[in-house]
């Protein structure tokens, strides 16, 4: 579809998001891997007051994602893990360019979300979640720090595609490993104008 075409999908349910404040989120996959169908699609969404979102994990070009960003009420932005070495094993890509990228859109993005998805044996240490609330410190436009509990609500598509489901027997964190990371993310936190909270409706 073009962005045209998608904005007048958008547009059909302009009077609801008048009403009720909500609007469009652009997500996927990565829609950074759209960079001009997002930029194009965001310009027509903006010029008719329709509120725009994103979904990103901030691996990208920079300008295309500060020229999207800049144009958008609120921004998704996930941190999966702080550790370079551990970030390339889990995701086969290095952190840093995503840190970099987190960090050119503290002067353009309106608002922002951290989203950290907590994955049992991957990146649900304490560590972790210091060295995340460490970094989050030194940013001056995030509002809000969610983690996200792991799920397994993938599992029956991986089956559908005949994939290999690599987490397979990975149990979803309890409400006690669940409690002292969202005690401890707010200790890190405490001083610093960043709500933290765990989402379960994202899950």
């Amino acid at each position: 579809m073009t962005a045209d075409e998608v904005f007048r999908e958008i547009e059909k349910d302009a009077l609801f998001y008048k009403h009720s404040g909500g609007g469009f989120t652009l997500s996927g996959g990565e829609p950074l891997l759209h960079g001009e169908f997002c930029i194009e699609l965001i310009d027509m969404c903006k010029k008719n007051g329709i509120h725009g979102a994103i979904e990103t994990a901030g691996y990208g070009d920079t300008d295309v994602l500060l020229e999207i960003v800049k144009n958008l009420d609120l921004t998704f932005f996930d941190l999966k893990h702080m550790d370079d070495e551990e970030h390339k094993k889990l995701t086969g890509v290095s952190n840093i360019s995503i840190l970099d990228n987190l960090k050119a859109i503290q002067g353009s993005a309106k608002e922002i979300i951290i989203r950290t998805p907590l994955v049992p044996g991957c990146n649900d240490s304490a560590e972790n979640i210091e060295q995340t609330a460490d970094f989050l410190k030194t940013l001056s436009n995030v509002a809000v720090w969610e983690l996200l509990p792991y799920h397994r609500l993938g599992e029956h598509k991986y089956a559908q595609l005949d994939r290999q489901y690599e987490l397979n027997g990975t149990e979803k964190p309890d409400n006690d490993a669940l409690s002292v990371f969202i005690k401890l993310a707010e200790k890190k936190l405490k001083n610093h104008e960043i709500k933290c909270r765990i989402n379960l409706s994202a899950v």
